[in-house]
């Protein structure tokens, strides 16, 4: 009851009490603060190692309130590249050390490179963080890396104190522990939704077939990439033993359709639009398929790709053009530098 109060006074008095109010803005030494029109305010620190290859910076340390909220939001936001969800963060201050784990005590919200601290050990950090100099962030990417993120702490406590001169609060206690309101838990398994605007977009293509019409056509499959990315799995036709899916990737800028390598000992090698009786792998960010020549699987190409967060990278390609009665491996016909196949049969 108390939020849903919250929400209505704020949508009820914010605009009349700031809508008429530009965004404010200053520099305290590393940290700048800023308060929209609306009285939302954000004390932040980034980090950009080359900010000419960059659009955003590698990583930010961000200290919010808005206008009708008690509790501060601590956000830590790595971008190049993003955090794995599954281990611990460090966070230490003046070389006092507080573990975060994951689900429990910090989280992802709104996006999947934005983590906020949680509960008891978020009030402790806060508290650590204002009087302190320097702050140390310790994480895992999600290729395993460890990663650091050193932060100063010289202008936070000033920065704070101008954001409570903003909200005409001075003399409020510095609580956090909530998770951010208005924003969604996420994790990395947690695709993107199929739209209804790329459904409509896959059915007014020419090169599959009515979903109603297939065998499969329920089989929709979404998988989370990586940070940025989704897959999506959109059955397109359907034999007696092959079933194919157009593949789609999606990130913030749109939804792309993912075009793959394709080959015949008759043809050489070409593209295609769809993969056969394809399989995601989410454990190790693996695409594969199985085009059966025949039934038993005896002749047809079967191919591997993974996710290298550009694209999908062809790891291995086999093809068998005659029908041997052998359903074993195919012939090996590619294999990437670096990768090293399955031995033939």
């Amino acid at each position: 009851m108390r939020h849903l109060l919250v929400l209505l006074l704020y949508f009820t008095f914010a605009p009349a009490a700031f809508a008429a109010e530009p965004a404010q803005e200053a520099q305290f030494r590393d940290w700048q603060a800023r308060c929209d029109p609306y009285g939302n305010c954000t004390a932040g620190f980034s980090v950009d190692a080359d900010s000419t290859d960059h659009l955003v910076p590698d990583y930010r340390l961000a200290l919010s309130r808005a206008a009708y909220e008690t509790y501060w939001n601590i956000a830590f936001s790595a971008f190049i590249p993003a955090p794995d969800p599954t281990a611990v963060m460090t966070f230490a201050i003046d070389g006092t050390a507080t573990t975060f784990t994951p689900e429990t005590d910090i989280a992802a919200f709104g996006g999947l490179n934005d983590y906020y601290p949680l509960g008891k050990k978020a009030q402790t950090v806060l508290d650590q963080m204002v009087p302190g100099s320097a702050l140390t962030i310790d994480y895992q990417d999600q290729a395993g890396t460890a990663r650091q993120a050193d932060i100063s702490l010289a202008g936070l406590a000033a920065a704070l104190l101008w954001i409570d001169e903003q909200q005409s609060r001075l003399g409020s206690e510095r609580v956090t522990a909530e998770p951010p309101s208005g924003k969604t838990r996420l994790t990395t398994r947690d695709p993107a939704p199929v739209s209804d605007a790329l459904l409509a977009r896959h059915a007014a293509g020419t090169d599959c077939e009515p979903l109603s019409e297939l065998v499969n056509g329920e089989d929709i499959q979404s998988y989370r990439l990586d940070a940025d990315h989704s897959l999506h799995m959109i059955p397109c036709w359907s034999g007696a033993y092959n079933f194919s899916y157009a593949v789609y990737i999606e990130d913030a800028y749109g939804t792309e359709q993912a075009y793959f390598a394709s080959y015949s000992d008759d043809m050489g090698w070409g593209g295609k639009a769809a993969l056969v009786n394809a399989w995601f792998d989410p454990e190790d960010n693996t695409l594969g398929e199985f085009s059966k020549g025949r039934g038993i699987g005896d002749c047809g190409t079967s191919a591997l790709w993974q996710w290298n967060e550009r694209g999908f990278k062809l790891l291995e390609y086999r093809a068998r053009s005659e029908c041997e009665g052998d359903p074993g491996a195919f012939p090996l016909v590619y294999g990437a530098p670096g990768y090293t196949p399955a031995a033939d049969d």
